[in-house]
Order: C-alpha cells, then structure tokens, then sequence
C-alpha cells in the first residue's frame, strides 16, 4: 500500500494517507501498517486531516499489515485516474510489498468514527512498475482488494479492475504505469461508523501470481 483517500461525499472533507512515508505536507496524515523506513514518523493509527484546511475530522484511520517488507514503486502516467487523484504526492515512489515465500499477507486500513447517516467514497492505488510483472502470466503481480464492514457501497473502480464481487476486486499492481488503474468504492454506508478495506495476495485466483504490491497511496473518504 502506498496511499489511500477517503471522501466525505457531502463535500465536508476529504483526507489522504501516505501509507508508507512522509508525504511533506503537514495535511496528509502518514499512518502506517508497517514501520518501514525507520525515521520513527510513522505510527499505526489516527485522526484523519482534510486535506484543504489541516482540519482534523472525526475519523480515524487504523493500519495493520502481515508479511509486508519495504518496495519501491512509481507515479502512474499523466491522464490516468491514478495520476490524476494521486499525482501531487511530494513522493509516490515508497512502498509496501508482500514477499512470494508464504501467504497470508495482508495489508488493511480500518476506519471508525464515520456517520452512520453519510456516505463516503474510498479509493487507492499501487504500482511497482515493473513491465516484467504485467499481463495475466505467471510473473504477473496481482493484489485483490476487498471491503468489509459497511451496509451499502458500489464498486466505481477503474475499468479493466476485475470485479469478483462487489465487494471484492483485483489488479495488477505490478505494472500499473501506463493503466493507472485505482480501486475505488462509493456511497459507503455503515451503520456501525465503521468499515475496513484489506489488500492481500490473490494466489490462485489468477495465473499463479507469487507477488503482490499492497496499497500505493489511499485518497481516504469524503461523505453526503
């Protein structure tokens, strides 16, 4: 994972998360799963931040990751929705990455403090950019991504994202430059004020994937 997003779709708020390093701005919060870097800056859990003012929202963000080890990856191409929701990051390039020696690697965000009376939209992207990894073959890198929690939600993600289930959808994280696919989901309604999206590897879904890129970076949610 590198970034997410979160949207308050009345148009209150919305807050971005730099997953794995320091964004640079004070108004993109920078919480982790996994403390990679070792600058001491990044934690697991807090207050997400809108993005146009530093004001601190009621919601928090809660990070947890499983076999996940440091990456490198790349900024989408100008004129992909990646590029075009992610592409003023100060620095897009660190990443988290699942290792091929076992499964059970994930990487999730969980929100708390939402407004079981609003819907939020939620999108994120990743990309390893590496040409080596793309397509369906056995050296491609696939990531499924799922969301959990919440009582209504539509899949809005790019085209070309397959969709499992509308609640569950994979891509190629790989080679995610000249796509710059995000995996997005709108009108997110939970009446607990809580829902969570997970990355994980996709093993046997797709030609035999044996790697997977977790989040790149997560634009958090924004409600109505």
């Amino acid at each position: 994972m590198q970034v997410f997003m979160l949207k308050d779709e009345s148009g209150a708020w919305t807050s971005y998360n730099d997953c794995v390093h320091a964004s640079g701005n004070a108004n993109i919060t920078q919480y982790s799963g996994v403390l990679l870097d070792g600058g001491g800056f990044e934690v697991t859990s807090g207050i997400l931040k809108d993005y146009a003012t530093g004001t601190p929202t009621l919601v928090t963000a809660t990070l947890a990751a499983s076999n996940v080890s440091s990456s490198l990856s790349s900024l989408p191409n100008v004129g992909t929705e990646a590029n075009t929701i992610f592409g003023f990051f100060p620095d897009f390039g660190p990443s988290a990455s699942y290792n091929s020696s076992s499964f059970g690697w994930y990487y999730k965000v969980t929100f708390t403090g939402l407004d079981p009376s609003k819907t939020y939209t939620f999108v994120t992207s990743a990309n390893r950019n590496s040409s080596s990894y793309a397509g369906t073959g056995p050296a491609s890198r696939w990531t499924r991504f799922y969301i959990t929690g919440a009582d209504l939600y539509t899949n809005a993600s790019t085209p070309g994202v397959v969709e499992i289930a509308p609640s569950i959808v994979e891509m190629n994280t790989g080679y995610n430059t000249v796509n710059g696919y995000v995996v997005r989901w709108t009108g997110i309604k939970s009446s607990t004020g809580s829902f969570t999206v997970v990355s994980e590897n996709v093993g046997a879904e797709l030609p035999t994937p044996t790697f997977a890129m977790t989040w790149g970076r997560v634009k958090a949610l924004y409600a109505k």
